[in-house]
Formats: structure tokens, sequence, C-alpha cells
């Protein structure tokens, strides 16, 4: 009886404290503090794919009219040491993607496009690409702001949209730009595109008043002179300020029509900043910066690669207005290199 009674007095301490500890509540776990680091601002450029022959040489194709050669000599889009060096340069400059120039279905620009994918997909690091979708004609689909006869758009944006789905993502899921969680889609004005729950789509132009499914801001400068056609140069074209929309900003080193104009393949021209002496493309990328280190931008878009008719490519080129080829190929590296020490 002593024993037993011996073995409770030395276990109730222990029962209690247990009893203690069931009966009060568990504490928290000590709190972490974590900083979210900011989210990287994403740089894009316009890359356009209809230059030269399907079979790979350079041809005549988009190259009339051009008073600038490439460093690599005029190419064809389809040339896979062409593609190859072209991305090369790009990703050497920290660009995140590309806004591949698309122009509707089995289209040249269509089958460059698919020519590029496969270039691409076979690299070490292949680059991102989303697709800008221009307003094309055709027999399949009609031009993207057209009328029918009860008043209303013809362009059939669902076709479209599963075409890119069919050829551009599901191929190539790593390498299609999202953009808030679901592939990004960008139209070139005047397209009005319904919503569409598969993309995340926005549309490019000069985002004039009367225009408003236009939310990315393509191409705003001054420093320059226009035709007499003031219909196509109103006030807020040369609004610097409104480059900076919808979390995106454009840059542009310079733009030049003067010679489709003279040829007669445009009606109006327009040219800014064409000598690189007005610094243009500096005050753009500085608004650019600026606007990331307020945490106003999501996307830059460099317009671009290779437009070389409307001489705003950064493409390394012979320019008789510039003596050094990489000169704003170099001029690119050094911002973009300021902006990812931005963000």
């Amino acid at each position: 009886m002593l024993k037993k009674t011996g073995i409770h007095l030395i276990l109730t301490p222990f029962i209690i404290i247990l009893l203690i500890h069931t009966i009060l509540p568990t504490p928290p776990p000590p709190q972490t503090t974590t900083t979210k680091p900011p989210q990287k601002t994403l740089v894009g450029i316009y890359f356009y794919l209809w230059y030269g022959n399907p079979d790979g040489t350079p041809g005549t194709r988009h190259w009339d009219n051009t008073p600038d050669t490439p460093v690599i000599g005029k190419y064809s889009s389809y040339n896979e040491s062409v593609i190859n060096w072209q991305i090369d340069k790009i990703q050497e400059l920290d660009i995140d993607f590309l806004f591949l120039s698309w122009w509707g279905e089995d289209s040249f620009e269509d089958n460059a496009i698919k020519k590029l994918l496969q270039v691409n997909s076979k690299r070490t690091k292949p680059i991102n690409f989303t697709i800008l979708i221009e307003p094309y004609t055709g027999d399949r689909l009609a031009i993207a702001q057209s009328k029918d006869p009860t008043g209303q758009p013809s362009f059939n944006y669902n076709q479209t949209h599963e075409y890119i789905q069919k050829n551009f993502i599901y191929p190539y899921p790593n390498q299609y730009q999202h953009y808030h969680g679901k592939p990004l889609l960008v139209y070139f004005n005047p397209a009005q595109p319904p919503p569409d729950p598969r993309y995340e789509i926005h549309v490019t132009g000069d985002c004039s008043p009367d225009e408003p499914w236009e939310d990315w801001v393509w191409m705003l400068c001054d420093y320059g002179a226009t035709s007499d056609n003031t219909t196509i140069h109103p006030p807020w074209f040369t609004d610097e300020n409104q480059r900076a929309q919808n979390r995106y900003c454009s840059v542009l080193p310079r733009f030049d029509d003067w010679q489709l104009y003279q040829n007669q393949f445009r009606n109006v021209w327009h040219r800014f900043d064409v000598n690189y002496t007005q610094g243009l493309y500096d005050r753009q990328w500085l608004l650019a910066i600026q606007e990331t280190k307020a945490g106003n931008i999501d996307i830059i878009g460099i317009f671009g690669w290779n437009e070389y008719q409307e001489r705003t490519q950064i493409e390394p080129h012979n320019d008789p207005y510039q003596p050094d080829p990489y000169y704003i190929y170099e001029k690119t590296k050094h911002y973009i290199k300021i902006l990812r020490q931005t963000t």
C-alpha cells in the first residue's frame, strides 16, 4: 500500500503539468519579417519578320526604301543563322521578350514566325515572345476595323485567338510571354478585340481620345517635323507624358518615313530626331526609368529591333547619319543596365 501511494505522489506533479499545457492555448510560432522583392519590369522589343525570301536568301522583299543596312547585310527572316545572330544580340541587351509582328494565317510573316520559334526552341536559353496582331487583310479574315452591312466589326477575333493558341502557345508554353497570369496578346490599332478569358489583351496605338480601346501608347514623340496633314498629328501626339500609360511605356530612338512618302507609299510623313542629335531616345528612356522607380511600369516596349522602312531599328546597322553601327544598340544596353539596377 505504501509503495503504491509513493508512486502516486511522484507522478501527480507531472500529471498536473500535462493538464495545464493541455488547457492553455498553444503560443503562435515566432513571427519572421520578410520583404517581398520588387517585381521585375519586363522589357520587350518589336520584331519584324517580313524580309527576304522563304528559301533563306536575302532577296529584295521589304528592303526597298531603306536608307540603312544591317551590319550583317540585307537578310531573309527565314535564315537560321540570321535568326540566331539576332536573338544573340537581343539577349546581350538583357531584353525579356519579343513582340512578333503577325499578319494573319499562312502569311509570309506567319511562316517566318514559325521558323523563328523552331530555331529559338533549340537554343540553350530561348527568348520569350508574344504575338503582335497587325491590322491585316486577306481572304481568311477581314481588316480589323472593316464593317459588315449591320455595322458590326467583321474581324473574326475568336478564330484568330484559337489559331494563335494552337500554333504559338500550345507548342511553346514555356516561351510564350505571360502577363497577369495569362498569355499576353497585343493588337495594333485600329483593332477592337473583345475580352477573352484565355488572354491578357492590350491594344497599342497613338491612344487618341476618339479611340478609347487603345490602352498602350505605341509612339508619342516630339523634336521633329510632320507633313501638313494635321489630322494625323493632333496635340496629344506630342505629349510625351502620355507614353507611360496603363503600366506600359514605349521608347523609340527616332522615326523617319520620308522615303516611303517620297516613293508614294504614304501620303503623309513624320520625321523625329533623324540624326540622333536631339536626345529623343535619352529623354524617353529617362522617363521610362523614372516611372519604373515610381512603381508605375510593368512593361517597357522598345520600337523596335528591325523596322528599317520607318528607321526605328536598334539592330546594329550602317547609317548615313551615324558612323558607329552600334551607336543606338549600345545606348539601349546602357539604359537597360540602369533599369535593372532600379528593379
